[in-house]
């Protein structure tokens, strides 16, 4: 059996964007897939804007934070009621309190794009809908990932800076709901772990 599997990545150069290439999966066993892959790149050419081989999701926002920091970093993209949701961090990252990361999602019918926000601007264009920034505590919050519990929740997780314990980094689990037109809603209170017994298996 023969199924898609892609991978998402960052390319830097003159700048930071999110692509995608595709691999092949040749059997059922997710921990050893074969890859149309030669190390990071496909038939020994790395990236570039109009390569096929390569699909260009999402580039870094117009606007930069207070510093000037515009990276785009830490793909996720999770499959929910249809759409491909595709999470990235915006800004600066790993200075502590004073890390401006934020993440932004944006979705689409198709793993390859293209990926729009809520306004319907193209993640290509600097397009997405801020999830959750800086606020509190938690300070530069990156790389969100989404499980489905057994039972129907769905929890995301995300690391942060503490700023209540002298910027030491770490881990935040909040519950995560979908509104009525299918966009994630984070809840500001930490998840009750004690409360979750299993995590079930994704299907890609």
């Amino acid at each position: 059996m023969t199924a898609k599997r892609y991978l998402f990545f960052i390319w830097v150069s003159m700048t930071a964007c999110v692509a995608g290439c595709e691999t092949i999966q040749e059997s059922l066993n997710l921990r050893k897939p074969t890859a149309r892959l030669t190390g990071l790149q496909i038939e020994d050419k790395w990236w570039a804007p109009d390569d096929p081989n390569y699909h260009f999701v999402a580039d870094k926002p117009t606007l930069g934070d207070q510093w000037g920091n515009d990276w785009i970093e830490a793909p996720f993209i999770f499959k929910h009621g249809g759409f491909y949701y595709l999470f990235v961090n915006w800004y600066g990252c790993c200075k502590g309190v004073l890390s401006t990361y934020a993440i932004h999602v944006g979705r689409s019918k198709e793993p390859i794009g293209p990926y729009v926000d809520q306004a319907g601007a193209d993640m290509r264009a600097g397009g997405g809908t801020l999830l959750i920034k800086g606020e509190g505590k938690y300070i530069g919050p990156g790389h969100g990932a989404v499980s489905e519990l057994d039972d129907g929740r769905f929890l995301f997780s995300f690391h942060y800076y503490d700023d209540e314990n002298r910027g030491q980094p770490w881990i935040s689990v909040r519950e995560l709901t979908w509104d009525d037109d299918g966009w994630p809603v984070l809840d500001s209170m930490e998840a009750d772990l004690a409360t979750i017994s299993n995590v079930g298996t994704l299907d890609p």
